[in-house]
């Protein structure tokens, strides 16, 4: 009965769709091989990744020789020198952290209780006030239903069958949006703890996440919103 819907399903299919979904199943067949064969992150692929502007030329030349510090070091530069194009701008970060102070009193405070809470992994997400995934977080369990995801190619991933957890309650966290509440209290109270377990979560997430394994690669949706999160605590840290 399967097999004859999506032979009817084909039929109907235009030429468009049709070779579109081809070239996606080749896509992930592919992928499935490449992951086998190398799985995890490649730093040499950012060399491609950097955009071309000028101010970034040195760490083009040390992502070529590998010289991941002094990339890094360059990178930092750039942030700190170039213009900025987005809301936050770390050059005014103590003007503009003094600017929220003033105009609301309890700011400092209120961002320090709510890095405080996920510093001590007591989460609140999604109506649950006290969540548990354990430090750094476990980032492929369900600590609601004490249940886990598998750790594999992710469209082999069975992340709608609740014996491997609920994916929403997995995918929130990995959403990252709590890093914002990091990033405010960062700025708001320059206590290097909260940078600490920024740079230990994202430490965590990209040993426990290798590009294209688990739950965490299975939906386009999660990793726009995971971007979104990641280029906000770029610029906040």
């Amino acid at each position: 009965m399967k097999l004859t819907r999506q032979v009817k399903r084909l039929l109907t299919m235009s030429p468009h769709e049709a070779w579109f979904r081809a070239g996606t199943l080749a896509r992930r067949t592919t992928d499935r091989g490449l992951v086998r064969i190398r799985p995890g992150w490649t730093r040499g692929s950012l060399h491609g990744r950097l955009a071309t502007s000028p101010g970034l030329a040195a760490a083009h030349r040390a992502v070529r020789r590998g010289a991941w510090t002094d990339a890094h070091q360059e990178l930092r530069q750039n942030f700190l020198v170039e213009p900025s194009h987005f809301p936050l701008d770390v050059r005014q970060r103590r003007a503009t952290a003094d600017a929220i102070v003033a105009a609301l009193p309890t700011a400092s405070a209120d961002s320090r209780a709510a890095a405080d809470s996920i510093c001590s992994d007591q989460r609140r997400l999604l109506g649950y006030r006290s969540l548990s995934y354990g430090t750094p977080p476990d980032w492929h369990a369900d600590p609601v239903r004490g249940r886990r995801s598998p750790l594999r190619f992710w469209a082999d991933v069975p992340f709608l069958d609740p014996v491997i957890g609920d994916h929403k309650v997995i995918w929130e966290i990995n959403r990252h949006q709590h890093w914002m509440a990091l990033g405010r209290a960062w700025w708001l109270s320059d206590d290097a703890r909260y940078l600490a377990a920024f740079t230990t979560e994202l430490a965590s997430w990209m040993r426990a996440n290798p590009p294209l394994v688990g739950i965490n690669w299975a939906s386009m949706l999660e990793l726009a919103l995971r971007c979104l999160s990641w280029t906000w605590a770029a610029h906040f840290f």
